[in-house]
C-alpha cells in the first residue's frame, strides 16, 4: 500500500491525495497551480525516485475518466507537466505514475471572479485511509461582489445549497447575487461587526484585546448553536443538496469552524482540520477586504489583522470548550447536535471516497 505524505503547499496549489495498491513502498505528493490562462501545472515528487513515465486524464468529475487517451504524458523525473484548460470548467486529473500507481488531484483554490478565499476542502485524508471526495463541498467569502463569470463558475461546479452565515444585518447590507442554489441561512457572531468597527477607530481595541476576543468568539461558537448545527448537519446528511458552499464574510472565522466541524465529523485528522483552516491566511488579502483598515492608527490595524487572520490558538479554543463541557468531540456531536452513528455514516457515505 502506498504512503501518501501530506505537505505544505504553496498559495497556488492544492495538495494530493489518493492512490492505488501497489507492490513498491513510495510516497507521492501531487499539486495543481491552476493558471490564469490557457494552462494549468501539475507538479509532483517521488520518493524514492524512479524511473518511469506519468499519464494525465482529465474530466468535469472526479468520479469518472476516460483512461482510452491520456491529456498528456511525461516523464517521472521532470516532476512536472502543462496541461491545457479545455474549458471553462473545473477539471480533475488522474495521473497513473508508471501504469500503476493512481493520484487524483485539482486545485483546491478556485479563481472564482469576485469571490475571495474560494476553496475545495477536497482531498483531505481520514484516519481509515479514505479522503474527502473533491467537489462536493466548497468554502469561500461573501457573494455579493461576484462577477458574471464568476456566477458562470459556480453553475459550472454545480453548486446546488449555499450556507449562508453571515448575521441578518449582513446579509441585508451586502445580499449575495447568486441566485442558482437554496440557502441554508444560519447566522452567526462575526468577528468585526459595526460594533467592533467603532472599537477600533476609537482605540479601544488592541491587538491583545482582539486575541482574547477571538478565543472568546471560538469558544462561543462551542456553546451558542447547537440546534443551529444540528439542523444544518440533518441537511448535511442528504446526498440530494450536494455540492454545497459554505461561506461568511470573508470565509475566515465562521466558515473556517463550521469546515473544522464537518472534517471533524469525517474523521480527518487533526493536523489537516487545523491545515485547512490556517490555509485562509495564504487566501485574503487583508487589505483589501478590510476597506476602513488604512483609517485606522497602527496599533487598532494591528488589531483588525488579528480579527480577520487565522489562528491556530482561535479553533483550539473551540475545540478544547467542546471537550471541557462534553468529554470529547463525539458525545457532543451526538448528544448536542443529534448527530447519531446513522446520520454521521450518511454523511461519510456521501463525502468519502470508498
Amino acid at each position: 500500500m502506498f504512503r501518501i505524505k501530506l505537505k505544505s503547499v504553496s498559495f497556488y496549489t492544492l495538495l494530493i491525495l489518493f492512490s492505488s495498491c501497489a507492490t513498491q513502498n513510495l510516497e507521492i505528493m501531487c499539486v495543481c497551480e491552476e493558471g490564469q490562462m490557457d494552462q494549468d501545472t501539475i507538479k509532483w515528487e517521488v520518493f524514492p525516485n524512479m524511473d518511469g513515465k506519468v499519464d494525465v486524464y482529465a474530466s468535469n468529475t472526479p468520479d469518472a475518466f476516460n483512461l482510452s487517451i491520456p491529456l498528456t504524458s511525461a516523464r517521472i523525473g521532470d516532476r512536472m507537466a502543462l496541461v491545457p484548460k479545455l474549458s471553462d470548467n473545473r477539471k480533475y486529473f488522474m495521473l497513473v505514475f508508471d501504469n500503476k500507481q493512481q493520484v487524483f488531484v485539482t486545485n483546491r483554490k478556485v479563481n472564482v471572479s469576485g469571490v475571495a478565499n474560494f476553496r475545495d476542502i477536497g482531498g483531505y485524508p481520514n484516519d481509515n485511509s479514505k479522503s474527502i471526495r473533491w467537489g462536493k463541498v466548497f468554502r469561500s467569502g461573501n457573494l455579493d461582489r461576484i462577477s458574471k463569470s464568476g456566477v458562470d463558475r459556480l453553475k459550472g461546479l454545480g453548486i446546488h445549497t449555499i450556507v449562508d452565515l453571515r448575521s441578518d444585518d449582513e446579509r441585508l447590507l451586502n445580499p449575495d447575487k447568486f441566485r442558482f442554489a437554496k440557502v441554508f441561512v444560519l447566522p452567526m457572531k462575526n468577528a468585526y461587526s459595526p460594533e467592533m468597527e467603532i472599537r477600533l477607530q476609537e482605540g479601544k481595541c488592541l491587538r491583545n484585546d482582539a486575541i482574547i476576543y477571538m478565543q472568546d468568539l471560538f469558544s462561543s461558537y462551542a456553546t451558542d448553536y447547537d440546534q443551529e448545527f444540528a439542523a444544518l448537519f440533518s441537511h448535511l446528511s442528504k446526498a440530494e443538496n450536494y455540492p454545497v458552499l459554505i461561506h461568511c464574510s470573508n470565509g475566515n472565522e465562521r466558515t473556517g469552524y463550521i469546515t473544522a466541524m464537518l472534517m471533524s465529523v469525517l474523521g480527518v485528522n487533526e493536523e489537516s482540520v487545523y491545515e485547512d483552516y490556517l490555509f485562509s491566511n495564504s487566501c485574503l488579502d487583508i487589505k483589501k477586504e478590510a476597506h476602513f483598515g488604512e483609517d485606522l492608527s497602527v496599533e487598532a490595524q494591528e488589531a483588525l489583522t488579528v480579527l480577520m487572520s487565522a489562528q491556530k490558538s482561535f479553533l483550539q479554543y473551540g475545540f478544547e470548550k467542546i471537550r471541557q463541557q462534553n468529554g470529547s468531540l463525539d458525545k457532543y456531536l451526538q448528544k448536542k447536535l443529534n448527530l447519531s452513528p446513522r446520520k454521521r455514516e450518511k454523511i461519510q457515505r456521501i463525502l468519502l471516497t470508498r
